[in-house]
């Protein structure tokens, strides 16, 4: 760096003095032009005689006019010896003195910029030094070249560094040259400095084609190089120390992709910074390939036998590291005869050529033969030409070429007998990865077979059974439900004439019969068809406030007339929307409580649900578990009975049966229904003491949906409610509900506070909107309490007055108006039935529990199909005070018959009959409309069959809609009415949509 400077600082000097030259060229006065001619040559010498450097001036004929004392001194020469002499004269070799006059020829004419050249001269006393010149042009006033002035550089010592150096690095390549690895060195800009012999060789390049270039984009595949760029520039920065066993793959000349494992290091300058990398890397192509064949090889041998896997794999695995590509045939073959002999099973090695190359002791024992008169032999001599054209060659054949082949069949062996054997063919590969035979396995597996045909028939003969059971459950479904059709339509018609007494007394007992009698054949047929395995859930969304709240009101009458207080609680962490089948979950409810209620005399009966604390079952998502618990304060179970209490047809003990009554069958189903939703049910009980019963059940999560308009149709926001209500448990959740619905609510606990309440109220001036008060509580009841209000005078025309009660619907036997109140509403309520109650009475409606009447009918013309007559007569006899017009037929026959020869709007169709039954029949009255072209009619089917697949079953032959049987007058006349009105019916399972509903603890008294 110092040596350039100074050289161009002269450069600069020189330049300066031509200057002056030229400035006193032009100068007019001789005496100044001698003054400072001679200043100039002083100044000049001075500098040319101070620099280290030698300097030389020569005219254009190549004569040197100029030497300073460095020049002379470099040359070995004494002053002005060399003044005269041509340049070319001085150098050594002939080459430069006949190439030194066309150079300087060349300078003068076409004046291109001077570069500097290297020299041999000889020295005065003959010895030969190595020196470097930089030519500068000399012109005169008019920019002519009249010369040249050199600076010349004794580069004798770099030279022969550079010669020294050059021998080293040939020495070096040659080392590189004769190792068995690739070397080369990347530098910075990621060009290559050097490259050895053999990484020419791997790459198929010659040198000259690497040297220089990008070794990145020019010699690795285009998926490589982001990747190993990467790492080469964390390198150069000094992030990442030398990466050591680094793999990655290069690109050939002939576009040929190899495999190279890498050892790098980084080279640093004398400052310590990384100039360069230098990597060796290995081919490992062929390596890298026997890998890929061990895999493969694996991959196969794996599914040999699934009790050796393990074993076999790490075995093979050994076999390919251990030979790789030296290794011979009769190495693999050994170790597979490892392999062979450490096999319990039955196994051998056999070449392409079908013949035994090892087999274990196993094999020889089953065909009762020894191993040297199977191994060296072949398959045709042991299975003879006949069995192994037939089952062996084909699979084998398909083996040798690389797929695994597996099946089971049959085998008569001399020594085992008849065996059920499990034989897998799998390729075996020699060194080259190549197949050169397979691996027999054969696994005797005919006590599993014997097992599986024997399972299997026995699963025919169940699966038999089942539909038999099946078969005949639908029939006796059909039989008892029909007759009870007729007994209990018939009762009702009854109701309808003019009775005695006495006679409606008779009646009433008959009623209750025919209740006890369907809830028996219901608790029956439920038992069988679980059994029988027809037991189907449905996936619908519904709230599970709604279905406690339902199946508390069908116990309700029971906890009443036994005088005890029914309290339900849930859990604040329970959702209320889910999906699942709410009819079978109210149905497992009301069994429960129905039993705790029997049982007990006095106290209470509490029913709680409350989320498990993990959800999700098995795995599921988007599911929750929940625990229902109902508890009792009722004569409890023996401990001895706990087990059996689930039991059919059990009950507590004998004493319990003959006092209490009933099948037993409640429980029962209960557990059935039970696990059908992924859930159990136990008891924890003491004699004398209560019992309490727990179950679970999994339901999925159903999406909340936002209330309806028409739902929220009683806007309370704002409104001043008073609730007086003696349970503050109840009166709790009043409040609670009437609150998250904007009201201001005030609650008291019996009548006379309720009245001082008012008192304060009407002295403050701000009267409550709303009253809700309590039918029965004690000291005051709330006709009680009404009455007092209106004496008292405490009300304002502005309030609304509503009477709650437990004791069923109180608009029944009170009449509101007479009251002077708006409206009953019916314990335990949900706070939309509340809101829906108060609206109705507002719109001066009747209230939501009164049922509305049916429309008056339109005439239609009906054909009405029961092999039933007492069936028929009792349709007729309900239909008796419509206009329908009804025709009758008496099997499925008369019924194609009649609609081929008639016009009806609507047909009954009984589904169970003789001759022809309703599927056919509905079928052949289908075909019947398309041969028509006719509109397609309504066919209504009557079914005793509470199947889901039995109901599916009717829509698939193609009716439209059913009605269970027994047949009620009520469901009849709805379904009648709306296809006589053209809406029709719908045949979705629906499930009501209800305000979120949600309570702490609820306690819902009796008394």
């Amino acid at each position: 760096m110092e040596e350039k400077k100074t050289k161009a600082q002269l450069i600069k000097e020189l330049n300066e003095l031509q200057s002056e030259v030229d400035r006193l060229n032009k100068s007019t006065s001789v005496s100044d032009i001698q003054c400072d001619f001679e200043s100039g040559k002083d100044k000049y010498r001075m500098l040319v005689e101070s620099i280290p450097h030698g300097i030389e001036e020569i005219d254009t004929n190549g004569i040197i006019t100029f030497v300073n004392s460095s020049f002379y001194k470099m040359l070995g020469y004494n002053e002005g010896e060399l003044i005269g002499k041509r340049i070319w004269d001085i150098v050594e070799t002939l080459e430069e003195r006949e190439s030194l006059p066309k150079y300087l020829k060349t300078l003068i004419e076409e004046q291109p910029s001077p570069t500097p050249y290297i020299s041999n001269n000889r020295r005065k006393d003959g010895t030969i030094i190595d020196i470097q010149v930089d030519w500068n042009y000399k012109r005169d006033e008019e920019g002519s070249v009249i010369g040249f002035i050199s600076i010349i550089t004794d580069i004798t010592e770099r030279k022969q560094a550079e010669t020294q150096l050059l021998r080293e690095k040939e020495k070096a390549q040659n080392y590189l040259d004769i190792a068995g690895v690739m070397f080369v060195v990347i530098e910075k800009e990621q060009n290559v400095t050097l490259i050895n012999k053999k990484g020419c060789e791997i790459l198929g390049y010659e040198e000259n084609e690497i040297l220089g270039k990008n070794w990145f984009d020019n010699f690795l595949p285009q998926g490589e190089r982001a990747r190993v760029k990467d790492v080469f520039n964390e390198m150069m920065v000094g992030n990442v120390k030398p990466v050591e066993f680094f793999e990655n793959r290069i690109l050939t000349k002939k576009g040929e992709e190899r495999v190279l494992s890498w050892h790098n290091t980084v080279l640093k300058d004398e400052d310590g910074e990384i100039v360069c990398t230098l990597g060796s890397g290995e081919d490992i192509t062929v390596r890298k390939k026997a890998e890929e064949a061990l895999q493969r090889s694996n991959s196969e041998l794996e599914d040999i036998v699934a009790q050796r896997t393990a074993e076999l794999t790490k075995t093979n695995m050994l076999l390919y590291e251990e030979i790789g590509e030296r290794k011979k045939k009769e190495e693999v073959l050994r170790r597979y005869e490892q392999i062979i002999s450490s096999s319990s099973e039955h196994m051998s090695l056999i070449d392409a050529n079908y013949v035994y190359l090892a087999v274990n002791d196993e094999y020889p024992v089953a065909h009762n033969k020894k191993k040297e008169d199977i191994v060296g032999h072949s398959m045709l001599e042991l299975f003879g030409a006949e069995l192994f054209e037939k089952a062996i060659k084909k699979r084998f054949d398909k083996c040798l070429s690389g797929k695994k082949v597996k099946y089971q069949d049959w085998f008569d062996f001399p020594h085992l007998g008849h065996r059920y054997m499990d034989v897998s063919y799998n390729p075996a590969y020699d060194e080259n990865n190549t197949v050169f035979g397979v691996v027999v396995v054969c696994l005797d597996i005919t006590q599993r077979k014997e097992a599986e045909d024997a399972l299997h028939k026995a699963k025919e003969e169940a699966d038999s059974a089942s539909l038999a059971k099946g078969e005949f459950l639908a029939n006796m479904s059909h039989e008892m439900r029909t007759p009870l059709s007729t007994v209990i339509g018939m009762t009702d018609l009854l109701s309808e004439t003019e009775l005695t007494t006495e006679q409606k007394e008779y009646l009433g007992i008959l009623k209750k019969g025919e209740d006890n009698l369907l809830n028996l054949i219901s608790d029956v047929l439920d038992l069988s068809k679980i059994e029988a395995g027809h037991l189907d859930l449905a996936k619908d969304s519904f709230s599970l406030g709604d279905i406690l709240l339902k199946a508390i009101d069908v116990v309700a009458y029971g906890a009443r007339k036994n005088g005890l207080r029914l309290i339900y609680n849930i859990a604040e962490n329970v959702p209320d929307n889910l999906i699942g089948d709410p009819q079978r979950l109210q149905q497992i409810i009301i069994n429960i409580l129905g039993n705790a209620i029997k049982f007990t005399n006095e106290g209470d009966v509490a029913i709680q649900v409350q989320k498990k604390a993990l959800d999700g079952k098995a795995g599921k998502k988007n599911t929750v578990e929940l625990v229902f618990s109902v508890q009792d304060t009722g004569i409890g179970i023996p401990g001895e009975k706990l087990e059996t209490i689930f039991e059919s047809f059990s009950q507590g003990d004998s004493s319990t049966t003959r006092k209490f009554g009933g099948t037993g069958l409640g429980t029962t189903i209960s557990r059935r229904l039970v696990e059908a939703m992924d859930g159990s049910i136990w008891v924890e009980s003491e004699e004398g003491r209560g019992s309490t019963f727990y179950f679970t059940a999994s339901f999925e999560l159903a999406e909340l949906k936002p209330a309806r308009e028409d739902e929220l149709s009683f806007n309370i926001e704002g409104s001043s409610v008073l609730v007086v209500e003696d349970s503050l448990t109840y009166g709790a959740m009043l409040k609670d509900e009437l609150e998250s619905n904007g009201a201001v609510v005030t609650i008291v606990t019996s009548g006379a506070d309720g009245l001082n309440v008012l008192k304060k109220v009407k002295e403050s001036g701000t009267p409550f909107k709303l009253i809700l008060m309590d039918h029965f509580m004690p000291e005051m009841d709330g006709l009680k309490m009404n009455e007092e209000m209106k004496c008292k005078k405490l009300l304002t025309s502005d309030t609304e007055i509503f009477l709650m009660s437990a004791y069923g619907n109180i608009d029944e036997i009170l009449d509101p108006t007479e009251l002077d109140i708006r409206g009953c509403v019916k314990k335990p309520a949900r706070i939309s039935d509340i809101l829906k109650v108060l609206a109705a009475a507002r719109a001066k409606t009747e209230v939501a529990h009164t049922e509305a009447e049916v429309p008056a009918a339109i005439p239609l013309n009906l054909l009405l199909v029961d092999d039933s007559e007492d069936l028929r007569m009792l349709v007729q006899r309900l239909l008796r005070a419509t206009n329908y017009k009804v025709d009758t037929a008496e099997n499925g026959a008369q019924a194609v018959e009649k609609y081929r020869n008639g016009n009806y709007d609507l047909l009954l169709m009984d589904m169970q009959m003789p001759v022809m039954d309703g599927f056919e029949a509905t079928r052949e009255i289908r075909k019947l409309e398309k041969e028509k072209s006719d509109k397609a009619i309504p066919i209504i089917a009557f079914t005793a069959h509470a199947f889901r697949d039995e109901l599916q079953k009717c829509l698939d032959a193609g009716c439209t809609y059913f009605i269970p049987k027994p047949v009620k007058k009520e469901v009849l006349l709805k379904i009648l009415h709306d296809y006589a009105i053209g809406e029709g019916a719908d045949m979705s399972y629906r499930v009501e949509r209800r305000h979120r509903f949600r309570t702490k603890s609820v306690e819902i008294e009796g008394s």
